[in-house]
Order: structure tokens, then C-alpha cells, then sequence
């Protein structure tokens, strides 16, 4: 059991509708003894700053505690993770996304059914005691699943941070030792060969007649009970002995009949045509096996000289799926399986997705700003506040809606000469190329 009290947040808003912007007009939090009900967020904002404790919004990273986001001191440290807060310090209370710890949707967890329609401000009143207990229950299954989860494997950001802590308990003994430093010249250099699972439509259009669906179960466990290159030891070379292939990286021109990845600016396809692909030796021993490449040649080959698996790891986990299946456990088969599915992606992780932020009001040079856009449109700064993945302005021609649009990177150095600020460590440095960019980018008008 943690020794920190835990709560649990939630809102409702506006139906979502084209056109507006919702907002709630309902909070709930739980601290596992009784439920706190508020209308005004203000008086939110009173009760977390003198909670001693975690508090956990599921997706709040990127919807809930933004909604807070007016009451948050500057100066205030948040941190960011692809985007999402995960972990923001107000008074007290540390608040935490909990789908970084359990990165399902909520109703696949345990969730009521409901009518949204019924939230909307023309008739919410008649059906509020349905809504309250709608958010309470929200509330307190999420407070059940994380509980159970923080007595099974303690107090974590994300749940793959967590997992790669178990990976270490179950097979670190076994872990080579000295397999050198990485850092993120390494990550450069491996990253074109990593890429996500495919999705594909091989025969598009309509089709009649009988079918069969074919599914893996566990594929991905499965992969990792396999070798794999370890380490940052290795050697370049481009003819590899079959018995290597299994700790190799190929840089290789061939004709793939869409058996290779392909990477192309955000995209990924898996085309049919010469080229050159970066595959893993499982790939490539893959394509060669099913005929799918011709014409290949290797142009570079690297033999790592270490491999690992992560056979006693998936062993554990998938007899606790098992065992949780034949007891009837639903929260700990939903923890197997996650386990089962996370831990080894940290040893690709980007560490500059994990970004350290603060809250400041920026007030721009609107002039500088003004001359990117295409149309002449005006901009007011409503209140520009650094809200991590979303900044709002108010539009002087539409003085009655916010326009959000989504950050982009930018240098520290094209910050400080828009906003006029020499110092810009306390800003977030995706704050300003989304102005440049609001000349491109279409609006997103809620």
C-alpha cells in the first residue's frame, strides 16, 4: 500500500460541437473515502492546493488539467511527455495523467454507459443526478484500477518506467553488464531501423464471399522471447553468417514486394519497388524465406556483439494473464497484458520527448506576427499562457471564440527574438513557430 493519500479527477463538459468550446460544468474528485462535487473550477483549484497527495485524471494531461491551467502559478514546473502533462505540482497536490500508467481507454477498464446528449446546458438539470453519478462512478473505478496497481508495483510516471524496473528485478542478473553508454548520437544512429507494427491494406475495394480471420495471440511477447541485438558494441560488415543475423542491422537496396518499411517524412509504407530499406536481420531472413526481395545487395551490415531475451520476463507475466483469466481478475489480467507489451520499447526510448516546463505569460511582438499571416487577420492576446500541446488566442474579427492550434518545435533562439526576450529557459520552446505556422496551418475552431 502507498504511503501517499491517492485521488481521482474528473469533469464534464459541453458535448463536443463543432463550433464551440467546451467547458465543464461538473467536477468530481475522490480520495477514496468520500466524493468532492464542484461547479466552479476555482473552488477545484482551492481543494487540490491543500490536498497532501497524487491525484490522477485519466487523460487529464491532455484535456482535464487544462481546464486548471488559469489557476497555475507562473513559475510552476511541469513535466511534458510526448506532449502530455505528466506530472504538474499545485500547492500540496502532485497531479498526474493517469494513462501514462494505464495507456487504455478508460472503458476498457470498467466504465457506465451514458447519453451524452444529455449534458447539454438546455437539459442537463432534469438529468443531473444521473450525470453525478455517472462522473462519482468514473471516478471511482479509475481510483480502484490505480490503487491496485500502485499496492502490485508502487508509484510510477509511466507504466513503461515501471515495467523496465520489473524487467530489471526478473533478468538484470542476466543482463550483460558492460554493454556501454548510449546517448542520443546513438539513438540517431539506430532509429532508422525501428519502426512501428504494420497496417496494411494489401487488396483494397469490395469483396464477397466466405472469410477467415486470422489472429496471433501474444506475437508481441512471443518476438521477445527471441534473441536481440544488445548493447552499443558492434561491427560493421556486409557479409553476415546466418548464425549473426539474429544481432544485426542491414542497410539493404533491393526490390521488396512490400515486405520492408519504408519511411517517408511521418509516413511509413511498404512499397513494391528498389530501394533502400533498414531492416533488422529477422527481416531480412523473413523476406528471404518468402521470396518477397530480389536484386539485393547489402550495403551495410552491423553485427552487434552481444544479444539479450526477455524469456523469464514474458514468462512471468503471461502466467499472471493466466492465472488472472482462470480467477476471474479482471484488473490484473488488464496488468499482465499491458506488462507483457511495454518494457522493451525503453531501451529505444527519445529522451527529448521527456521535456521539463514551466508556466509563463508571454506577450509577443505582434507586429513581427502579423506580417507571416496571409490575410491580414489581426491577433489579440486573450492571455497567451504556455498550455503545453495547445495555445489559445482570441481573435479580434470573432471576439466570441478561441482558435487552438497545435505547438511546433522552435528554436530558444527565434523565441527570444519574437517575444523580445533574452532568456527563454523558462518557456517552452514550441511556443511561438505554431504563430508563424497559423498562416499555413488551417484553424481549429471549436
Amino acid at each position: 500500500m502507498s504511503e501517499k493519500k491517492i485521488a481521482t479527477l474528473d469533469c464534464e463538459t459541453d458535448p463536443f460541437c463543432f463550433g464551440r468550446v467546451p467547458k465543464p460544468f461538473l467536477w468530481c474528485i475522490y480520495d477514496g473515502r468520500e466524493y468532492h462535487l464542484y461547479n466552479d473550477t476555482k473552488d477545484v483549484l482551492k481543494w487540490l492546493e491543500g490536498f497532501d497527495g497524487i491525484v490522477y485524471a485519466h487523460n487529464g494531461g491532455k484535456f482535464d488539467y487544462h481546464f486548471l491551467l488559469d489557476g497555475i502559478p507562473n513559475g510552476t514546473q511541469v513535466m511534458v511527455i510526448n506532449g502530455r502533462i505528466a506530472r504538474l505540482k499545485l500547492g500540496k497536490a502532485q497531479l498526474r495523467d493517469s494513462y501514462n500508467i494505464l495507456p487504455i481507454p478508460l472503458a476498457m477498464m470498467e466504465k457506465d454507459d451514458f447519453e451524452y446528449w444529455k449534458m447539454e446546458s438546455s437539459c442537463r438539470a432534469q438529468h443531473m443526478p444521473e450525470i453525478t453519478q455517472y462522473l462519482k462512478n468514473d471516478c471511482l473505478y479509475l481510483h480502484n484500477y490505480i490503487t491496485q496497481f500502485i499496492d502490485m508495483f508502487g508509484l510510477h510516471i509511466t507504466q513503461a518506467s515501471c515495467a523496465f524496473k520489473k524487467l530489471h528485478e526478473i533478468i538484470g542478473q542476466d543482463m550483460p553488464k558492460k554493454y556501454g553508454a548510449t546517448g542520443h548520437r546513438y539513438y540517431d544512429f539506430i532509429k532508422p531501423f525501428y519502426f512501428g507494427g504494420r497496417v496494411s491494406c494489401f487488396k483494397p475495394g469490395v469483396h464477397k464471399g466466405n472469410f477467415h480471420y486470422i489472429d496471433i495471440n501474444s506475437s508481441y511477447p512471443f518476438a521477445m522471447k527471441h534473441k536481440h541485438p544488445w548493447g552499443s558494441k558492434h561491427v560493421t560488415q556486409k557479409n553476415i553468417p546466418d548464425s549473426k543475423l539474429h544481432r544485426s542491422f542491414l542497410e539493404v537496396n533491393c526490390f521488396s514486394h512490400g515486405a520492408f518499411p519504408f519511411r517517408d517524412g511521418l509516413k511509413t509504407d511498404f512499397p513494391h519497388r528498389q530501394d533502400t530499406y533498414f531492416v533488422t536481420g529477422y527481416e531480412f531472413m523473413a523476406a528471404l524465406e518468402t521470396d518477397t526481395i530480389s536484386d539485393v545487395k547489402i550495403k551495410k551490415g552491423y553485427v552487434f556483439k552481444e544479444s539479450i531475451e526477455f524469456g523469464a520476463y514474458v514468462d512471468k507475466f503471461f502466467a499472471m494473464k493466466k492465472e488472472a483469466e482462470e480467477n476471474d481478475r479482471p484488473a490484473d489480467r488488464l496488468f499482465a497484458k499491458l506488462f507483457l507489451n511495454s518494457s522493451y520499447g525503453k531501451f529505444g526510448m527519445n529522451g527529448e520527448k521527456h521535456e521539463q516546463y514551466s508556466f509563463e505569460d508571454i506577450y509577443p511582438d505582434w507586429q513581427k506576427i502579423e506580417q507571416w499571416t496571409k490575410d491580414g487577420t489581426k491577433w489579440k492576446a486573450h492571455e497567451i499562457v504556455a498550455v503545453i500541446g495547445y495555445i489559445v488566442f482570441r481573435c479580434l474579427k470573432k471576439d466570441t471564440r478561441f482558435m487552438m492550434l497545435q505547438l511546433r518545435q522552435v528554436s530558444p533562439g527565434l523565441l527570444g527574438a519574437i517575444c523580445g526576450k533574452q532568456s527563454t529557459r523558462s518557456i517552452p520552446r514550441t511556443i511561438v513557430i505554431l504563430i508563424q505556422l497559423s498562416a499555413m496551418a488551417p484553424a481549429i475552431w471549436f
